[in-house]
Formats: C-alpha cells, structure tokens, sequence
C-alpha cells in the first residue's frame, strides 16, 4: 500500500488549503520549529483513528479546527484526507485511488467519508488495519526519544522493534485468541447448563402443553355447544320476531281496512245526516205551506159562508138582484172550485210533507244504525290498536332477548379468543424454547468449531458435545 498524497484544510496551523505528495522512496519533511512538522504527522494519525489527547497534544476534538491568527479568520471545521494506491486490490474496494477524509466540526462531531461518501470509522478503519495503516501499527518517535531508545535495556528495545516490525499486532490477535478460547469454554459451560435445563423444562412443558391442549379443546367443545345452543335460541327467538312483525303487519293492514271503513262510514253519516237535515228543511217547508193553505181554506170557507148568507139575503132580497146573484153564484163556484184545489194542495203538501217526514224518520234510523256499526267499528278499532301495542311489546321483549343473545354469544366469543391466545402464548412459548434449544444447539456447534481450529483438545470437547448433542436429540424426540 503506497501513500501517494495528504491534503490538508483547517487541522491545527493549516489555514489554507495544502496538499503534499509523496513520490517512492524516503520522503523527508525538514523546516524550522513551528511551520507544522509534527501537526502534519499528528494529521496522518488522526484520519487513522488516533484519538489520544496526548498523542494529538489537544484537550478536545475542537482543539484541532484552525482558531484564527495572523489576521486570518478562524475555521468552522477541519479536515485531512489520504490518497492511497489500491492498484494492486489490497485494499477490498472497487477503486484504484481510495481517498480516506476524516472531517471534525465545531460542535465536536466527527465525520470519516471514502472518495467523498460518507461512511463510519468501524467500516474503514479496519480495513486500513489489514494492511498495516492503523494508528497502532506505526511508530512515530518524537524529539527526544531516539536518545531514548539508544539508552534502553535490550529487552525494552527487543519490544520497540518488535512493535515497530509489526510483531506486536500477531501478539494482540494471539491474546485475543487465547481470550476467545476462554470465551468458548465459558460460553460451552453455560450452554450445557442451558440445555440441561431446556431438557428438564421440556417434559414439564411437554405435559403442560398436554394439558393446556385437553383443557383448551374441553373449553373449545363447551364454547361450541353454547355456541350452538344459543345460535338455536338466536334462530327461534329470530323466527318468533319475525312471527310477530308478520302478525304485527296484519294487525296494522286489519287496522288501516277499518279505519278506511270508519272513515268511509262516518262520510255516509255525514251525508245522510245532511239529507236528513235537507229533508226535514222540506217538511217544515210543506208544513208551512200546509197551515198556509189551512188558513187560505179556513179564511176562503168564512167568506164563502158570507157569502152564502150574503146569497140568501140577496135571494130574499128579490129579482132585481138576479144578476148579482148570478155573479155571486159564479164568485161562489168559483170560490168553492178555489176552496177544492186548495183542499187537493192540501191533501197533496200533507201527503208529501208525510213522505218527508216518514224519509227523514228512516235516515235518522239509518243514521242511527251507522253511528252503531261505526261505535262497533271504534271498538274494534281501540281493540286492534291494544293487539298491535302488546304485538309491538312482544316484539320489543324478543328483540331485548336477542341483543341479550348477541351479547351473550358476543362474551363468548371474546372468552373464546383469550383461550385461544393462552393456547398460541404456550404454543409460542414451546416454539420459543425448542428455537432456544436449536440456538444454543448452534452456537456450541460454531463454538466447538473455533475450539478445533484453537487447541489440540478439540478431541475432548467434540466428546463432550457429542454426549450433549445426544442429549439435546433425545429430548427433541420426547418433545415430538
């Protein structure tokens, strides 16, 4: 891997954009004290993670950002970016420069990008570190320290050129090793301590779940037939609403054919009542005509009386009255022709005024009998009227009683579902345990794998797991 170039804007003493690159062989970076010597190679060990405050000789990641001098005005963050040659793929990206930038703002967050995207240090710096570009795997001597490592004892020095040959990077991943081994049979520990006791619980839940199964389909069965029963009172309490609306509906019918007969009833006694009215209007009419005429006759009878005597004394008077007796003769006849046809009118408005009267009698028969049919029809009515009341009652009662079904299947149906929840909770809970089984099943196989490729006491351990394996077999085959 061959470091090609740094660029540098904001870190520390550089302002101003900077950029250096770096040809093959030694690259030499000489000046006076304080141009940035040490800044640059601080630079290149914090965009390879360094985050020691002392190795950067800053307190906080702020500390790092230009702060402004020289008239130049301070920066809002820093940055440093190195171009890598990746031409020959050691690096695993499909790129042939890779350019590693880490970024620090103001507020202290810090930012890593790879060629200009964002990313996160754990998925580059490890990277870095498999080729030898880590902040641990490089020596940087300060000044003062070579006299230092001139002047150390041999075994001291042994470590600094073991650390600076990259020796000490195969110790730490042998420690590590040593460490996960430990890990591994500690983790081997208590994943036979898991299954011992998986095994254990497995019969208990086994029977548990039995039960839980037996009781739960008692409790299905139970359900069921109340289910049933109540959906055979929910249909016969259906049936007699609907028997009762159907009656109900021909109440109503029966009810409104009688209204429409009262009604047609009382406008035949309205109508007759005024015939009645106009009939007996005619009778008064002819009765008047009548006393009229009565009168007409009796004061038509008085003067023909007059008359007759009037006549006799004429006739006693002698012959020179002849012809006035002649004219009262003639007034006579005719007077009594008069009195006849009057007698004949009489008898005729009699007669008439009789036939009105005897109508007027047999309307109000009529209308009497009317006004009972229609008192018979009320009554009918009022009766029909208490039917459709306590029909409309029935049906209010069967409909309270199915709301009450309803609600009644309703509850059992929601105790229903909690059994059936119970059920998926135990089941759920058996699954979970026999994926816990299979799990720690996995994770000691994984485990013995690493133990294989660790020690030569692979042999013990695969004996060990083998009993176990067995053991976790068996109670998978109690379990099915």
């Amino acid at each position: 891997m061959i470091l090609k170039a740094i660029e540098l804007f904001g870190f520390k003493t550089f302002a101003q954009r900077t950029r250096l690159d770096f040809g093959p062989g030694i690259t030499a970076i000489v000046g006076p004290n304080g141009v940035g010597k040490t800044n640059l190679v601080e630079a290149f060990l914090w965009v390879l993670g360094e985050t020691s405050a002392r190795a950067l000789r800053s307190t906080r990641s702020s500390d790092l950002i230009f702060n402004g001098s020289g008239g130049k005005r301070a920066l809002s963050f820093a940055e440093v970016s190195l171009y890598l040659d990746n031409s020959e793929g050691l690096l695993p990206l499909p790129f042939s420069e890779v350019v590693i930038t880490r970024r620090v703002l103001k507020s202290g967050e810090s930012q890593y990008l790879l060629n200009g995207s964002p990313c996160r240090a754990r998925d580059i710096l490890p990277l870095l570190a498999e080729v030898g570009l880590s902040k641990n795997s490089l020596v940087v001597l300060t000044q003062g320290e070579l006299e230092a490592v001139l002047s150390q004892r041999p075994k001291d020095r042994r470590a600094l050129l073991e650390s600076i040959a990259g020796a000490a990077r195969y110790k730490i991943r042998r420690e590590e090793a040593l460490s996960k081994l430990e890990g591994t049979k500690a983790n081997i520990e208590r994943l036979s301590d898991i299954i011992a006791e998986v095994e254990s619980q497995l019969a208990h839940l086994s029977e548990q779940a039995e039960k839980a199964e037996r009781y739960l389909e008692l409790v299905r069965e139970r359900e069921e037939l109340r289910a049933t029963l109540l959906a055979r009172e929910l249909l016969s309490a259906k049936q007699r609403r609907e028997r009762a609306e159907r009656e109900a509906q021909k109440v109503r019918a029966e009810l409104e054919g009688v209204r429409e007969e009262a009604r047609s009833l009382e406008a035949e006694i309205e109508r007759l009542k005024a015939k009645w009215e106009a009939a007996r209007g005619e009778a008064e009419s002819l009765r008047l005509l009548a006393s009229e005429a009565t009168l007409r006759a009796e004061r038509i009878g008085a003067e023909a009386t007059a008359l007759r005597e009037r006549l006799s004394s004429l006739q006693r008077e002698g012959a020179e009255a002849s012809q006035r007796g002649r004219r009262l003769r003639e007034e006579v006849a005719r007077l009594s022709s008069e009195v006849e046809s009057l007698s004949k009118e009489l008898r005729a408005r009699e007669k008439t005024a009789f036939e009105a009267e005897r109508s007027a009698k047999e309307a109000e028969e009529k209308a009497r009998a009317i006004s009972e049919r229609a008192n018979r029809k009320r009554a009918e009515l009022e009766a029909l009227s208490k039917k459709r009341l306590e029909a409309a009652k029935k049906v209010a009662a069967l409909r309270n009683s199915l709301s009450s079904l309803e609600a009644e299947l309703h509850r059992i149906e929601a105790r229903r579902r909690d059994e059936k929840e119970r059920l998926e909770g135990a089941r759920r809970r058996m699954a979970s345990l026999e994926k816990e089984a299979d799990k720690a099943n996995s994770e000691r196989e994984a485990l013995l794998e690493a133990l294989e490729r660790a020690r030569k006491e692979v042999r013990e351990l695969e004996r060990e797991t083998e009993l176990a394996r067995r053991r976790l077999a068996g109670a998978e085959r109690a379990l099915e």
